[in-house]
């Protein structure tokens, strides 16, 4: 079925999309806490060393979610700690609920998804959180409602056309940011008993004269979101963010 025959289908069971071009903003930001889960400053010289590397994030996927991200850690493993697990802020108990330290939860809206990663998965002393999060609604919502067929029966998969990037730094250093376009995109392609492909995409090749913006490459990578698609990559540790707008074609 093509992306015509989606969008009338959707007309003829009566959920159109509200428009047939528009974007999902992606946000990636990385903090390190205590135990506890107070908020340290990245520069903070307690943080051990093993702390300070990149962190791998895991987008979309929602079938590899349920396993934990077991085909997200072997595509991009996490390096120098431990990856522990990945929530929804807002489901459930909220991580660290428990502690009056919990300063993290500051930073942290209702849907976003997060990745926890610790110095020693059996006796931690520092957490780090990787946190992707939609700016317009909730990152969590859009792509449980992005399966292939949706449990409504409706066809929820999203077709991409590229997405802008840029990456914010602390002061525009250059130095930071030419780093973090050495880290490739891994795309991954899933079934559903958990078999995968993936291959990769270089963002420096996009980096051209011919940008028409400063600071923002586009990427024509062109896919359709479901649940069986998993786009990863790392995010520097001094990077202060990560922005990936999609282009959605329908």
């Amino acid at each position: 079925m093509n992306t015509k025959q989606q969008f009338d289908l959707l007309r003829l069971v009566g959920a159109p999309p509200l428009v047939d071009k528009h974007t999902i903003p992606v946000n990636i930001k990385l903090y390190i806490t205590t135990v506890d889960g107070a908020t340290l400053d990245k520069a903070d010289p307690s943080i051990p060393a093993a702390m300070k590397q990149k962190y791998p994030f895991y987008l979309f996927g929602e079938f590899d979610k349920q396993g934990g991200f077991r085909v997200g850690n072997r595509v991009n493993p996490a390096v120098g700690c431990d990856y522990i697990f990945t929530y929804v802020n807002g489901m459930g108990v909220p991580f660290l609920s428990f502690s009056g330290l919990n300063f993290i939860q500051n930073n942290l809206q209702l849907g976003d998804m997060v990745h926890i990663f610790a110095d020693d998965k059996f006796n931690p002393n520092f957490f780090a959180f990787v946190v992707v999060a939609n700016t317009s609604a909730s990152y969590a919502s859009i792509i449980q409602n992005s399966e292939t067929v949706q449990d409504d029966k409706r066809i929820g998969q999203v077709d991409l056309y590229g997405f802008n990037y840029s990456i914010v730094a602390p002061g525009g250093d250059v130095f930071i940011i030419s780093r973090q376009l050495q880290e490739d995109f891994k795309y991954v392609f899933m079934d559903n008993i958990g078999m995968f492909k993936n291959d990769s995409i270089q963002p420096g090749t996009y980096k051209t004269p011919y940008n028409q913006i400063e600071d923002v490459i586009f990427m024509a990578l062109g896919f359709k979101m479901d649940q069986y698609f998993m786009l990863s990559s790392y995010i520097d540790y001094e990077v202060d963010s990560l922005q990936l707008n999609f282009n959605v074609n329908k």
